[in-house]
């Protein structure tokens, strides 16, 4: 009934997720999710964090059957976690390590470059599809990237005659392309040490 009397209301919908939430059930409570979010885009993002706590209850679903060595059931569960929250990049890692478990190669890196679409940093996806990152840590990997790309735009500052003070520098070392010119220079690197 209260569909009938609020027919351009997304609250009917994002209701009924949350009771379909609270049954389990997952596929009408994303769809609920989605209706309310196709009616008030505007919300987007209240719908969106329900759908993504589905995709995380799933996610710890699989990380319990990773640990007891349940690939395959692991696997399925973070697949259906990313059917309905596609860019969930934790579970989109896990899905690569578990296709590494199950020796399917292909398929873990097919995974690593979608987790990468998602989380540009993420280096251990980035070690996977073969960039030649040793075992260092995180934050040092982080930091070092921090520092090069700093220095990229000073460079780009001074060259420009802009002058490179912290705001400027902060702005430009969070663009793109200096992501790629550090790209660009470590290739060129490596091809000089052959």
């Amino acid at each position: 009934k209260i569909f009938i009397n609020f027919p351009g209301s997304p609250l009917p919908y994002y209701d009924l997720g949350l009771i379909y939430l609270r049954s389990n059930n997952y596929n009408k409570a994303v769809y609920n999710f989605n209706k309310a979010i196709e009616i008030n885009p505007y919300d987007k993002e209240k719908y969106s964090k329900s759908i993504l706590s589905i995709a995380k209850r799933l996610a710890k679903s699989g990380d319990e059957q990773y640990k007891i060595g349940e690939y395959q059931e692991a696997l399925n569960l973070y697949l259906e976690s990313v059917q309905y929250f596609p860019a969930f990049s934790a579970a989109l890692y896990r899905i690569t390590n578990v296709y590494q478990r199950l020796s399917q190669y292909e398929n873990a890196a097919e995974f690593a470059e979608k987790t990468l679409l998602h989380d540009t940093t993420n280096f251990k996806a980035m070690k996977t599809l073969g960039v030649p990152y040793k075992d260092n840590s995180y934050n040092s990997i982080m930091s070092d990237m921090d520092k090069q790309a700093t220095n990229i735009a000073m460079n780009i500052l001074k060259e420009l005659q802009i002058g490179n003070d912290d705001s400027k520098i902060n702005k430009l070392k969070e663009k793109e392309i200096i992501a790629l010119i550090a790209y660009l220079q470590r290739l060129g690197s490596d091809i000089n040490r052959k």
